[in-house]
């Protein structure tokens, strides 16, 4: 029955209809998910781009930090000759010395505070790249998965196309083509049917 029903040219219709039907269920498929692959990815770009602007605010943090570090151990140094000076000039009890050594006790807190940002800033700044090379890699990978679901639906396009044509093929002259399987007799094979070899 199966081979008889592939013999004839209704059948052949028949099948090339039910195959049709298939390539659109396929092609509906590889479209919702191509669709779905570009959600995904223009998903992860919005997250890389937020990403990049965190690590480059986070560079940004860190340099003004090791600037302020540096300030900060630039006022102890001040502070200290100051204090020196102070001591040589008035006496380690003078009102002078005192002072200066308030600066000096002021300068040292100052510069362990700089010290702590900048430490802290380092941090933030290497937890930030690394996010953002994460990001960066999750694009990459949905630009793959983009490409192949590309790839899958011009395959399906090319196969729905291939279904047409041979569904068009197929029902230029049905009339004809059922006239010459039954001219041929059940055993015999029609020679203008598509999909069916010529006998030799």
């Amino acid at each position: 029955w199966n081979t008889v029903m592939s013999l004839n040219p209704i059948g052949l219709v028949i099948a090339a209809v039910a195959g049709l039907t298939a390539g659109v269920i396929a092609l509906t498929n590889n479209t919702d998910t191509n669709k779905s692959s570009q959600d995904r990815l223009n998903q992860a770009r919005r997250e890389a781009k937020v990403a990049t602007d965190n690590a480059k605010a986070a560079e940004d943090n860190y340099r003004g930090a090791l600037l302020n570090q540096e300030g900060a151990a630039l006022a102890v140094e001040r502070a200290q000759h100051s204090y020196n000076e102070a001591v040589k000039a008035f006496g380690p009890g003078s009102l002078e010395a005192r002072e200066a050594n308030y600066q000096l006790k002021a300068a040292i807190d100052a510069k362990k505070t700089a010290d702590d940002n900048a430490k802290t800033a380092q941090q933030d700044r290497d937890k930030s790249q690394e996010e953002s090379n994460k990001k960066t890699e999750a694009v990459q990978t949905a630009e793959q998965l983009k490409r192949d679901a590309v790839d899958r639906t011009a395959w399906a396009v090319s196969g729905q196309m291939k279904q047409w044509e041979d569904l068009k093929e197929m029902s230029k002259s049905p009339v004809q083509l059922m006239i010459e399987y039954q001219q041929k007799g059940s055993t015999g094979v029609p020679t203008n049917i598509p999909g069916v070899p010529r006998r030799a």
